[in-house]
Parts: C-alpha cells; structure tokens; sequence
C-alpha cells in the first residue's frame, strides 16, 4: 500500500446550503454539492420520479439496500460537477435528459418493495420506554433475517420525534441535527451492519438535506455492534497510528486464518466478528485526544486513499465492499462535520476504523499485487461522463463512485489516475452484471 501524504488538509472546497436546509454548514468541507442550486431539480426526481421514500422499505430481495436517496444525490452532484443533464425539464417530457432520468428512476424502482407494517404495540412501548428499542430493535439481524415491520417501526419512532405536530414547544420540536448529535453516538459502534449501509443511508441523506431517520432507522436494525475501541491510554502512538501498518499486522495475525469456516455472507462473518470484539483491540487506531477537527479530517483523507489503493491495487480489486467503505467514508465525513461534540467526533473516527479493520477481515484480508495489472486509465474524465450522461440501466453504485471520486480528486489532484482507474474499473464490473 502507499503511504505517501495526501493533499495539505488546508486544501478545502466550499459548501453552501440553502437556507431551508437543517444542516448549517461545516467548519471543513468534503463537497462542493451545492443544494441551493439543485433542489429544484432533486425535488423534481423525488417526486416525479421517484415514489417517495417512505412509502418503500429500505431494502430488497431480502437484504439489498434501496439507494433511491443515493441515486438523487449522486446525480446531482454529477450534474453539478460535469454540468449532465442540463436540459433536464420535468414539464417538458420530450426533452433528452428526462427521457433519460425517467426511464432509469422507473428501471431502479421494479427493484423495491413496499414499507413494511409499523408495530404499534410496541412503538407505544418504545415512545414510553426507548430502552425498549434497544433491547429488541437492535441488532435484530443477529436473529432475523427480514426486518420489514422493524425498520417501519422504529422509522415511525424517528420520523414522530422530527415531525410531531402535537409538540406544540418549538424549542421541544427535534430537527434532523438534534436526532444525529443524540443517536449517531450511540450507535457509532454499529457502523459496518448491512454493508456499511445504516451509515451511507444517514450520511448521503445530509449531503442531500434529507431527513435522517431512515438512515438512522437502518442503523438501529442492522446495526452489528463491534465493541468499542481499546483506550488510547492502553494504545501505543509509535504502533498503532499508521493505518497501512496496521493492516500488515492484521494480515499477518493467525487468529484469522480460518475464523469463518463454514460460514457465509459478509454479515454472518460480521457476526462472528461481533461476538468475538477483543480481537479487533490490538489493531485499533491511535488518534491524539487533542485533534482538532481539521486533524481528524486529515485522517479520514489518509484512510480515503487507502480504501483507492484496495480498490484498485489489491487481490480485492473492484470488490463491492471496498466500494462500500468509499462511500461510506464519504457518508461518514459529511457526518462528523455536524457533530458538535469534539469527543463524539473522535469516537466516529475511531470506530469507523474499527469497522474498516472488521471488513478487512471478513474480506480474507487482501494482499498487494505482485505485480500492477496493465488497466486501461481514462487520461481525463470525458469517456466516463458521457457514460454518466448517456444513464445506462447499470448499478448505481458506479455513479455513486464516479461523484465521490470527482470530489476526492478536487481535494487531491495527484490521485487522479488512482480515482480514473477506479471509476473505469468499476463500470466495466457494472456493465457485466
């Protein structure tokens, strides 16, 4: 793995958001996403394209994760990135880029499912006892494998505590910044459940002006508790701060070597993972408890070229899950600039890494390639934004991709031909399956 510096963390891109939006923005910006000058055109895909999201549950075929919000969000972006889809017009049917947006937002949703029944007997429980939730909503994956009436269940409990017309006390009223400083932390041990995709539904929700509470709804039923980080009293800075040496031991660790025998699925490995926390203690990650903000960003963007280099350098090459810790990262960043407590900041980190090390893990930790394959790198972005712009019917983790990559190559210029080489890779593995 590399290990070379990335960009100066000063290096920043702006952020605004508009008004409306419950979100103030950051002191430090990972985006250039610019909702005041796409919510019409989000508002137009959500409605018109889009049924709305809460009338689906948030998966799929079992356990598929409906990216419906991704999807608006990662076309947005593109199209404020690439200036796609300008001729976008909801009322005008004939107009290209409708034809186009339309026909894929009708092919993504014959994948859905309708939401499921909410529960409420025990959301009454829950609204007089949330220990109630806890105890029986979390986690349930250990235990079941279809979450419908769950995941609508506590949904209506989140979606109560940010829209409840009886609380008449404004200043008793949540907004999705109360709900994310109240319940991010306390389940910021859970993060890698469901592929990492609790955090990319809450985080890629923000970095729309969503609401948050099917993404943390989706947290709370795939969460896969971890356990928490080891003290940084009883970490060493020398040992355990350097991310790619820490995956080298990770690699070199025997305890792993046929710890998921006989079992499949990358959640039941999870499982076992779970069950098992004090395995994970040594290869925590040192973080001064005295980071600035600014700091833990400069990790996050660390720990971001990595995730490329596993993408694209390693026996995991192209893997879906690597793809999903880059987006998830990118969810997670966009998170912890609305925290507004410097210690829950700190504890996201350090557990988004610990999730990291566990998938890592599950994946049959991968190794180097000997020897770089010879790829195909586009020298610009072109080939792949008129693939963007054409909207195949192919996964729409590829646009997710493409849009997180225009962003980290904004921040760090010198990755381009890594974010190029992931990006391409990725939309030949779309086109086959």
């Amino acid at each position: 793995f590399l290990s070379e510096e990335p960009e100066s963390r000063t290096t920043q891109t702006q952020h605004t958001m508009s008004s409306s939006s419950q979100f103030p923005s950051p002191k430090y910006s990972i985006t250039k996403f610019h909702l005041s000058s796409q919510s019409e055109f989000i508002e137009s895909l959500l409605s018109h394209q889009f049924a709305q999201y809460q009338s689906h549950h948030i998966e799929y075929r079992t356990f598929f994760s409906n990216h419906s919000t991704h999807c608006v969000v990662a076309f947005a972006g593109l199209r404020d990135e690439l200036n796609l889809w300008k001729d976008y017009d909801e009322k005008d049917q004939s107009a290209p880029s409708t034809k186009r947006l339309r026909s894929y937002c009708r092919w993504y949703e014959k994948k859905l499912e309708p939401l499921g029944e909410v529960d409420r007997e025990s959301l009454e429980k829950i609204r007089s006892d949330e220990s109630y939730m806890w105890e029986n909503f979390h986690n349930i994956s250990s235990t079941k494998v279809v979450v419908k009436n769950e995941y609508a269940t506590v949904l209506e409990y989140f979606m109560h505590k940010e829209h409840d017309s009886d609380l008449l006390d404004w200043k008793k009223k949540k907004t999705s910044m109360d709900l994310l400083n109240e319940y991010v932390p306390k389940m910021s041990q859970s993060l890698s459940g469901a592929a990492f995709h609790g955090l990319i539904e809450t985080g890629w929700r923000i970095n729309g002006g969503f609401s948050v509470a099917p993404g943390l709804a989706y947290l709370v039923v795939r969460g896969m508790d971890l356990g928490s980080p080891k003290s940084l009293d009883d970490l060493t800075k020398e040992k355990n701060s350097d991310p790619v040496a820490i995956l080298k031991r990770v690699s070199e660790d025997h305890r792993f070597d046929n710890i998921f025998d006989g079992v499949d699925g990358f959640q039941s490995k999870l499982r076992i993972l779970s069950q098992n926390p004090g395995l994970l203690n040594d290869y925590d990650i040192y973080v001064d408890p005295s980071s600035s903000y600014e700091d833990l960003q400069h990790f996050c963007e660390q720990l971001n070229e990595q995730l490329y280099i596993l993408f694209t350098k390693s026996d995991a090459r192209g893997d879906f899950f690597v793809l999903h810790a880059i987006t998830a990262l990118h969810a997670m960043r966009i998170i912890l600039g609305h925290l507004t407590n410097s210690k829950h900041q700190l504890e996201l980190v350090r557990n988004f890494w610990r999730a990291v090390v566990s998938a890592f893990i599950v994946l049959k930790r991968p190794q180097p390639l000997q020897q770089d394959e010879q790829v195909y790198v586009p020298e610009t972005w072109d080939e792949n934004a008129e693939r963007a712009d054409r909207l195949e019917h192919i996964d729409v983790h590829w646009y997710k991709l493409f849009y997180v990559s225009l962003l980290t190559e904004k921040r760090a210029p010198r990755l381009a031909p890594l974010l190029k080489e992931a990006v391409d890779l990725y939309y030949h593995q779309a086109k086959k399956t």
